[in-house]
């Protein structure tokens, strides 16, 4: 917090602002000055980050305080005036030429990022993607989840991009491991918003079960049940049944609408196809034993995962197709007993409709 005497020199600061006229040509003025400081020195040195007056630049447009942290907004803004953005590739090419590490340059500037928190804004969006891991343990969690958002929203999800996220994901459950319990209950809310908000645009880009696809699928439910853990141990209260139920819609929801496996349960409404049959299965063997649920919440996530299992088998168009997918349950080595005793009960009960509709031709 700024000193007795900062307090005095800010108020007296406020206090020549409250003309609006002067606030309004001093900020043109500013902007102008960073615009020309940007294009002069932006692709020969990493100076214009420390030396430019954008905190001032920010306090006159009236997006940031000193010392205010920025409000965690669900709608993160990241569409920077166009300067910046025309610059940013030329500023990624002078870190590689310089072997610069973007850490080490976020790290210099911390102490005028406590000054004007929106700074932090401007130095994530200039982070190279394939060095944001490395910034994700110092900047605040939900300004990440933010950034994400931002990447990924307009991105489908390459191999590269899939590894990148899974690191990524890895680091902000580590941020959040280390959150005090009391800045944990303040923005416990917003966060797991922002967090659901992620999961979604993940989700959306997962159009295939692809290896690499299948790879971020786990890690984006891996870091939501880690979260939805952090709720369980520091509410009072945590609606936990209710959060678990919400990914899962949001799991089912892919399954169905985004034509990954088929659409239909097991590969669709008409007839068997047994590489889909494959796919989907695998996947399911994956949420049983691969996710790695926290142990307070690991019950009710496997009870809730196994009676969606049991709604999407009783989904399998024909009785035949029961039977036939039963028997590529039995032929995988690796099955869990759980997921082999909700195909039998699936199988036997087409065997039972087969027999019955034997016995009625019959008579």
């Amino acid at each position: 917090k700024p000193d007795e005497e900062g307090n005095s020199a800010y108020r007296n600061l406020l206090s020549c602002l409250s003309n609006i006229d002067l606030k309004k040509e001093l900020h043109r003025s500013v902007e102008r000055l960073c615009r020309q400081f940007i294009k002069l020195i932006q692709g020969k040195s990493i100076d214009w980050l420390r030396n430019t007056p954008l905190p001032l630049y920010h306090f006159l447009r009236g997006i940031s305080e000193p010392f205010v942290p920025i409000e965690m907004n669900l709608e993160m803004e990241w569409t920077f005036w166009q300067t910046i953005k025309d610059n940013k590739r030329s500023f990624h090419k002078y870190l590689q030429e310089k072997d610069s590490r973007f850490k080490d340059i976020y790290l210099s500037l911390e102490d005028l990022m406590k000054f004007d928190p929106v700074l932090m804004k401007v130095v994530l969006y200039l982070c190279p993607e394939d060095q944001l891991h490395t910034i994700i343990p110092l900047a605040p969690p939900f300004l990440i989840t933010s950034y994400l958002i931002h990447i990924y929203k307009d991105k489908g999800i390459k191999e590269n991009v899939a590894s990148l996220l899974n690191l990524c994901i890895k680091n902000l459950e580590i941020s959040l491991s280390q959150l005090e319990k009391e800045e944990w209950r303040t923005n416990a809310d917003k966060l797991y918003q922002i967090s659901v908000k992620l999961i979604e645009i993940v989700f959306k880009k997962i159009q295939s079960t692809e290896k690499h696809h299948q790879t971020v699928l786990f890690a984006i439910i891996n870091y939501y049940l880690y979260l939805v853990s952090k709720m369980y141990e520091n509410e009072e209260e945590p609606d936990t049944k209710s959060h678990i139920k919400k990914m899962l819609d949001i799991l089912i929801s892919w399954f169905n609408h985004h034509h990954v496996i088929g659409g239909s349960s097991f590969g669709g409404a008409t007839g068997i196809k047994q590489q889909k049959v494959k796919e989907e299965l695998q996947i399911w063997i994956s949420l049983y034993e691969c996710v790695k649920c926290p142990e307070c919440i690991s019950d009710l996530w496997t009870r809730q995962l196994k009676a969606l299992l049991e709604a999407r088998t009783e989904e399998v168009s024909s009785n035949k197709s029961k039977v036939a997918v039963f028997l590529e349950v039995v032929k995988h080595e690796n099955c869990p007993e759980g997921i082999v005793d909700i195909f039998i009960v699936t199988a036997l009960n087409g065997l039972a409709s087969l027999k019955g509709n034997v016995s009625m031709s019959n008579v």
